[in-house]
């Protein structure tokens, strides 16, 4: 009945289903009413012991669906041969922004299909893995998604057996992803690398609102920087000025362009744009000594 409505259906926007005991009719009945269906945009599927069975009903649903943006499937006993399907829809799906796959035994070999799909997903922005027991093989495949993910913002690894091996592989990564603004990894097993875990991604939430930049601004304020000692300290600062101001960002604050990612040769090539020459131009015009 449920199923029949969504359908239909053009109002409602969010539906809990937790602990309702689906069974794998139901959930395919649900699927199927998921590819048709325009509004849903936030499902809650926790508790309902899915597993491979009901998951892959699901799967085929994401793999069409372009409306949905926050799913719950905490305890939901997935495992490995649960996440691989909804790995592959993931890998296809564009909406989805917001995942918990929270107390879904999921290990080294679960997780390694859910990174496959985060190599190339470009919507996920948060996904919550706590109480999985990834341990340090597990968090090692992540770092392999990380290191080309561009869009996950949010990352929970709450009591996910965690030891500094792992805990290691996550802070040398997040010296080059700037993307992750929040890592939660609260376990007994980290000891000091966790210290420098969140030193990090404080680090990068608070640089978080300076990336909305575009790419020509960030390398004028890179340029500026770089040649300091060459050029005319008036005119480095101007340019500061001129994208700061543009951005409402506090005047003074001269300690962004700090890491290599802007000094790739690709952001030069693509940094070639009308806004950029303005940039340059007024900082230019507004310094005084060249």
């Amino acid at each position: 009945m449920l199923a029949e409505a969504l359908k239909v259906n053009s109002t409602v926007e969010r539906l809990n289903l937790e602990s309702n005991e689906l069974d794998a009719e139901g959930v395919a009945r649900l699927g199927e009413a998921l590819t048709v269906n325009s509004t849903l945009t936030g499902l809650d599927l926790s508790g309902n012991a899915l597993g491979a069975v009901g998951i892959a009903h699901l799967a085929v649903a994401l793999m069409v669906n372009s409306t949905l943006t926050q799913l719950g499937l905490e305890h939901n006993h997935l495992r490995a041969d649960g996440i691989a399907p909804l790995a592959r829809a993931l890998s296809i799906n564009s909406a989805l922004k917001q995942l918990s796959l929270l107390s879904n035994y999921l290990r080294e070999e679960g997780i390694s299909h859910l990174v496959s799909a985060l190599i190339v997903n470009s919507t996920l922005t948060q996904i919550d893995l706590k109480h999985n027991p990834l341990g340090d093989g597990g968090v090692a495949h992540l770092v392999r998604a990380l290191k080309v993910n561009s869009t996950l913002k949010h990352l929970d690894l709450r009591h996910c057996y965690l030891g500094d091996g792992g805990g290691e592989e996550l802070a040398k990564t997040l010296e080059t992803n700037f993307t992750l603004t929040r890592l939660d990894v609260i376990d007994r097993h980290l000891g000091e690398t966790g210290k420098t875990i969140y030193s990090r991604i404080d680090l990068n939430r608070q640089n978080s609102s300076r990336k909305e930049l575009s790419l020509f601004e960030m390398l004028s304020l890179h340029l500026a920087k770089q040649h300091m000692s060459t050029l005319s300290k008036t005119l480095c600062e101007a340019v500061y000025r001129q994208v700061w101001t543009a951005h409402g960002l506090p005047e003074g604050d001269l300690e962004f362009m700090e890491n290599d990612a802007f000094r790739d040769w690709a952001l030069l090539v693509q940094a070639c744009n009308v806004k950029g020459i303005d940039i340059i131009s007024g900082a230019f015009s507004s310094a005084a000594t060249i």
